[in-house]
């Protein structure tokens, strides 16, 4: 008999990756031990994540500040 006594729901997020880096976080939480690249991930909370990885990054920051010496 299925289990019954759980709820689901579904909600909108983002989930991102900084340049660089293989660590993903998440606006609902960390994603910890997760891959941007695999698209899907289990919490430890036990909430299911899917996105659709992008390959090429968005945006890169740049310091295009100069400074007086």
């Amino acid at each position: 008999m299925p289990d019954t006594d759980k709820n689901s729901y579904d909600k909108i997020a983002s989930v991102y990756a900084y340049h660089g880096s293989t660590a993903i976080e998440s606006t609902v939480g960390p994603l910890e031990g997760c891959s941007y690249e695999d698209g899907t991930c289990n919490t430890k909370e036990g909430a299911a994540m899917v996105w659709t990885p992008e390959a090429q990054e968005k945006y890169r920051w740049h310091d295009n500040s100069t400074s007086r010496a």
